[in-house]
């Protein structure tokens, strides 16, 4: 928990304080962004958010990074990762089964997600937790 919270703070730390004042997010993305938080364990393509957000993939994408900081695939990357730390905390499931249900397509792929976005390993991340 307290590795999470950590996380959460570095994150929040990290938003320029001018963003913070004006922090007005256009409604398609928000739908997009709410549409991700429902699907994320599902295969999400940008063809598919453009239609969700009633543009063309490009313009999405574009209104998307300017809106958040983050590209359509970084966002659902980061969401992924932050239901399989969820999933870690509050169940016993493996790590395979938490890299399926959160929508990775292996363990290998969603270990090197992890570490690159927490820094550590899965399996490590799990053992810390447990201490």
């Amino acid at each position: 928990t307290m590795l999470i919270y950590q996380l959460i703070i570095q994150l929040v730390s990290s938003i320029p304080s001018d963003k913070c004042d004006s922090l007005k997010i256009d409604s398609r993305v928000l739908k997009v962004i709410d549409y991700i938080d429902q699907h994320y364990s599902d295969e999400i393509s940008n063809d598919q958010l453009g239609k969700i957000a009633s543009m063309a993939p490009n313009s999405l994408l574009r209104l998307f990074k300017s809106s958040t900081g983050l590209t359509l695939q970084q966002f659902l990357r980061n969401k992924r990762i932050e239901k399989a730390i969820i999933l870690m905390h509050n169940q016993g499931a493996s790590i395979d089964q938490i890299a399926d249900s959160c929508g990775f397509s292996d363990r290998q792929h969603f270990s090197k997600v992890f570490k690159r976005i927490v820094s550590i390993a899965p399996a490590q991340y799990r053992k810390m937790q447990a201490i």
